[in-house]
């Protein structure tokens, strides 16, 4: 209810009143496609400053003053190509829907970032920036374990898919997905005016894709980096089954020191078994 104010005013506060209302409702849909921390900033930037305006600046980034990481995980469904040949484009759109749902909803359920979709490739991310913390190697740790259970959970959903019983699942027999995980720095932000999106850039993605490419179906291909952090639980190779029953801790877990993750290991070949 507007205050007891003079007519004038009155109008300028209802004005100010809807206003703010607006850009509360373009936050939250931008939040679908930005991280909050960067939506705020970029909706008062749009506000204030006209396309043919913006012609120089700097880059709206998320970070600025510290040296942020995030951890990547990489996604591809297997088989994909040959199954796209035989369903058609209206219909493998249609499974990508169905597919891209769901993911999303476990993405949101883990409060981690859908970075990207890019054909039947799906990547998130789940940034740190408080590197400076003084439980960094725990949140670390905590951040790697979420990240595979995440993983295992999409699996798990394909798989239910798969034998779901829809007119579409029936071409998806032998529809499957390879996976990998890497933590390493990044920036990100947004890059131009028009049409702008909410990117990533940094050595941690290429890596990721890199590992994914080298995965075999069924299995999530860990870094090195990302192997360390997770103490020896899930065993030494690189290749984790994903029907792995990840909740349990086994018996006797290998414990290593994971110290070495504030500064990021160098790169080591990990070779396919």
């Amino acid at each position: 209810r507007a205050p007891s104010l003079p007519p004038p005013r009155r109008i300028m506060w209802k004005v100010m009143t809807r206003k703010l209302k607006d850009n509360g409702q373009s936050q939250m849909a931008l939040q679908d496609l930005i991280p909050h921390k960067v939506a705020r900033r970029f909706l008062m930037l749009r506000l204030n400053t006209c396309a043919s305006e913006y012609t120089s600046g700097d880059p709206l980034l998320w970070f600025s003053g510290n040296k942020p990481m995030a951890f990547v995980l990489s996604t591809d469904l297997v088989s994909f190509t040959p199954l796209a040949r035989k369903l058609g484009p209206t219909r493998v759109v249609q499974l990508l829907h169905d597919l891209w749902i769901f993911m999303d909803s476990k993405v949101n359920e883990f409060h981690m970032f859908k970075m990207d979709t890019i054909g039947d490739a799906y990547v998130v991310v789940s940034m740190i920036d408080d590197i400076n913390n003084q439980a960094l190697d725990h949140l670390l740790m905590q951040t790697a374990h979420r990240m595979l259970h995440l993983a295992s959970e999409i699996y798990h959903g394909v798989l239910e898919y798969r034998q779901s019983g829809s007119k579409l699942a029936a071409f998806c027999k032998d529809l499957d997905m390879r996976m990998a995980i890497h933590v390493g720095p990044v920036t990100a932000g947004i890059v131009g005016f028009l049409g702008s999106r909410y990117q990533m850039y940094g050595h941690a993605l290429e890596k990721a894709a890199e590992l994914e490419s080298k995965c075999v179906r069924g299995h999530v291909h860990l870094s090195p980096d990302v192997l360390d952090l997770l103490e020896g639980e899930y065993g030494d190779s690189p290749m984790l089954l994903l029907t792995y029953p990840l909740m349990r801790r086994p018996r006797n877990p290998r414990t290593r020191s994971s110290g070495s993750l504030k500064g990021l290991s160098p790169a080591r070949e990990v070779f396919v078994p």
